[in-house]
């Protein structure tokens, strides 16, 4: 690696190609790179000589996946989404790499080295997937990401955690198809309406941002908190100076007192209405069985 083919910043260990320049930032204060053929090919290269600098051990899945699946694995598409999710700093993509797959085959075992379809889950992560906690939607916003639908009062049944896991991971892998979605992110609509106490698993939370967190190649862009309890909306008025100007801006309480203020909230962040559950007084009626239907019949 020579001084005029990366950038390099050890105060915040950012080590990217020189040929990186990014965007102004957008409305949720991300700034995304400018991708060209020179960037993607500098910084493949890169990545390989990050991922050699990792250690035997922390390397062991990933070369166990390398050794079982090398076509997915070594793939520019696989390697781009990680670069990508971390903005092209070639070190952090390589770690996120190494743990992605240390967490995958923790979850899938030996499925994890096939592409992650619906054949490979199991009858209880198929159940999982059909309450219908996470939905990718059809549409995008305005910037090109994608949009995932959470509605935790799905979750009044008794369940598996592993197995949600596993389809929220199935879910996040879907939006990420989209070349879009890697490069701009995803925004979550969460949907608290009829949410009670009862519909957070504090256990699952927790397990659920271990196996996401530096993990997969996902660029959460921004959480739409609609119709919130009103407890929640005072505590984030209260702490929000405390969460600092880069996650307020990424965090948004759409409290309105009608389904009509909150679309408008919504649209002028660049979510059109007819993209938007009828949950919310949009046009689009969730069927989470019939996605799982068309899903399994185009990966045939």
């Amino acid at each position: 690696m020579t001084k005029d083919s990366i950038m390099s910043d050890t105060s915040t260990d950012f080590i990217a190609s020189k040929y990186l320049k990014k965007e102004e930032p957008d409305q949720y204060g991300q700034r995304h790179p400018v991708e060209n053929d020179i960037l993607k090919k500098d910084s493949l290269l890169l990545l390989e000589e990050e991922l050699a600098k990792q250690s035997p051990e922390a390397r062991i899945s990933l070369d166990q996946a390398e050794a079982k699946c090398p076509g997915l694995v070594r793939s520019d598409e696989h390697r781009l989404a990680f670069l990508r999710c971390e903005q092209f700093n070639t070190s952090k993509a390589a770690i996120r790499l190494v743990n992605y797959w240390d967490t995958r085959i923790e979850l899938f075992g030996e499925n994890a080295f096939s592409d992650l379809t619906l054949k490979g889950l199991l009858k209880e992560d198929i159940e999982s997937l059909q309450l219908g906690f996470t939905h990718l939607l059809a549409g995008k916003d305005a910037a090109g990401r994608a949009i995932i639908f959470v509605d935790p009062t799905c979750l009044d049944k008794v369940i598996s955690r592993e197995s949600l896991i596993k389809a929220t991971w199935y879910m996040l892998h879907a939006a990420l198809e989209e070349e879009s979605a890697q490069q701009k992110g995803v925004v979550f609509i969460v949907y608290l309406r009829e949410a009670e106490i009862r519909h957070f698993d504090t256990t699952f939370t927790r397990m659920l941002a271990g196996s996401v967190k530096g993990v997969l190649p996902v660029r959460v862009s921004a959480l739409h908190f609609c119709h919130p309890p009103k407890l929640l909306s005072i505590l984030f008025s209260l702490v929000q100076f405390l969460l600092g100007e880069k996650l307020t801006k990424r965090i948004r309480m759409h409290d309105g007192e009608t389904d009509e203020s909150v679309l408008n909230a919504l649209e002028e962040c660049g979510i059109p209405r007819h993209f938007i559950p009828i949950e919310l007084g949009g046009k689009v009626h969730l069927n989470i069985k019939k996605w799982i239907t068309d899903r399994s019949a185009a990966e045939k």
